[in-house]
């Protein structure tokens, strides 16, 4: 039993009665099984989340000890709530330093200052971001992130990554991606990038950060799917991003970790490299303290002002079942996608991804993308069977009683956890290769896939996200929409990874790849509207 449940069943037993909320006064439960008795609100014992000084900060503490944070904060509202929070305080703790270092207010936007995407003028980049609050950011983030920028009206270089043509997925953001794009806007306020995605594929944080900090810019990883990392077996699974020297990671405990849904963490890193920045780096922050007092205050914006004491008692739960039984849980959940890859080695048809599917450590020096793959993520690829993910999710689910998490192209995602039993991963791992085996060997499609271009170079939109979604708009055709500016967001969910954003200059390539994820089944999702094969576009004035 974690301490913040004892100290919650002490206080329900205690005898005092609630003439304080929530209405269910801990006797009138709204649905069976549900722990109401441990729903309640900021009294004198149980703390307080936005100033917590008892069991919620020494829960806290523990957990920053366990991942080795400077700092770590509770989240009830997803990993969500972190990164908005995160990038509001980069950008708000950056500028108060720029607008200090210039001694002037900050200036106003303008069109002009912005560039088209294959320009490489720095100089450019540099005016742009003197004038405005500025991030780079990696194209291939959740939504969210995309959220967090058009909340705080920033501008934003954008780090595109390649894409693996044989899964059609993201790869890795380099280190060297970010020196260049750190090149255009020496005044960057912060770096922003996902690791692991979706799929699972890590960036090489420790290289990334590294530039960053030289550079006097601090790092936030979006860690959501990668709570278990860099924890306990750290021979088989990847290191975390704070290990590799991140300053801001939001994790959700609930995707891998055995934590209830919505539960997540933001853990800072210790940023000692702060005392050295140079002093004439104009995005770059006070001190740690500085950005953490940021961050506090800006969960007092993003978080409720109400959490729910379920939730933190399942993060410090969940925190305590690590510091007891990590090793051994971890031990057996390797042991366990060993025995799934070493099934997976006899596919013919069906293809998994594993590191040796990315490109190796020496082809990532020449800038062909990271190799990292996190093995919790089991990715099949159905495209040498004629097979779409949608297709063969409806398989698995019918034929063999497995739902998997996610359907995208011609892959299927299937998600591991802490918590999983061993023997149904054994299970999929041969209901995998008895549908593999039912393929027409004959009918297999050994293609040639041609490497999809190298990533563009960094590149600004056409307007800030805000700018785009607050002008005036119109709903066309995607077949009239080409070389349009986008006015809102295209994406499928999951994963949540925008094809579109408001801002950015609609291009073929894009309008053909919408064309190819409907063709495969893939639900396409519009922030506008429901009508299929249309979007909002701005008028031109």
């Amino acid at each position: 039993m974690s301490r913040l449940e004892e100290q919650l069943k002490q206080y329900s037993e205690s005898g005092i009665y609630p003439m304080h909320m929530p209405g269910h006064k801990r006797l009138l439960s709204p649905a069976p099984d549900l722990p109401y008795r441990w729903d309640v609100t900021e009294v004198p014992g149980t703390d307080d989340l936005h100033d917590a000084e008892g069991i919620l900060a020494d829960a806290m503490k523990r957990t920053a000890h366990l991942y080795g944070a400077a700092r770590t904060f509770y989240l009830v509202g997803g990993s969500t709530c972190g990164i908005l929070t995160g990038i509001r305080a980069m950008v708000l703790a950056g500028a108060r330093r720029k607008r200090a270092a210039a001694a002037c207010p900050a200036g106003s936007q303008d069109d002009a200052v912005f560039k088209d995407k294959n320009s490489t003028d720095a100089s450019a980049g540099g005016s742009q971001s003197a004038t405005w609050p500025t991030l780079i950011i990696a194209r291939n983030c959740h939504r969210s992130v995309f959220h967090a920028v058009e909340l705080t009206d920033a501008c934003v270089c954008w780090i595109e990554p390649e894409e693996d043509a044989r899964f059609e997925i993201c790869r890795g953001i380099t280190a060297e991606q970010v020196r260049e794009a750190l090149a255009i806007c020496p005044e960057a306020m912060g770096v922003v990038l996902t690791s692991p995605t979706y799929e699972g594929v890590l960036s090489d944080i420790p290289e990334i950060a590294k530039v960053c900090h030289e550079a006097g810019v601090p790092l936030m990883v979006d860690e959501a799917h990668g709570a278990h990392l860099g924890l306990f077996e750290r021979d088989y699974f990847p290191d975390g991003a704070l290990r590799g020297g991140a300053d801001i990671v939001i994790q959700s405990a609930h995707k891998t970790l055995p934590s209830l849904t919505q539960t997540a963490w933001l853990h800072l890193g210790r940023m000692d490299w702060m005392a050295d920045a140079p002093a004439e780096n104009a995005g770059v922050l006070n001190s740690a303290e500085d950005l953490h007092q940021e961050i506090s205050r800006q969960l007092d914006v993003f978080e409720t002002s109400s959490p729910s004491y379920p939730l933190m008692v399942s993060l410090d739960g969940c925190t305590e079942l690590l510091l007891t039984q990590g090793e051994e849980i971890f031990r057996q959940w390797k042991e366990t996608l060993q025995r799934f890859y070493g099934i997976a080695r006899n596919l013919k048809c069906l293809e998994v991804l594993t590191d040796s599917s990315l490109p190796s450590s020496e082809m990532e020096k020449d800038g062909f993308g990271a190799a990292l793959h996190d093995p919790s993520k089991i990715l099949i690829n159905g495209r040498r069977a004629g097979l779409t993910g949608a297709h063969l999710a409806q398989i698995l689910r019918e034929d063999y009683g497995f739902e998997t998490e996610m359907s995208c192209g011609y892959n299927v995602l299937a998600m591991t956890g802490a918590g999983d039993d061993p023997t149904a991963i054994e299970r999929f791992g041969q209901a995998i290769l008895d549908f593999d085996r039912k393929c027409n060997s004959e009918e297999i499609r050994f293609e040639t896939l041609e490497e999809k271009p190298k990533a563009v170079r960094p590149y600004f939109g056409e307007l800030t996200i805000l700018d785009a979604v607050s002008r005036p708009s119109e709903e066309v055709p995607e077949a009239e929409s080409c070389d349009r500016i986008c006015a809102e967001y295209v994406y499928c969910y999951p994963p949540g990874v925008p094809i579109l954003i408001p801002g950015e200059k609609i291009t073929q390539e894009e309008l053909d790849r919408l064309e190819s994820l409907r063709n495969s089944g893939t639900r396409i999702r519009r922030s506008a509207g429901d009508r299929e094969q249309m979007l909002l576009c701005i008028i031109s004035s």
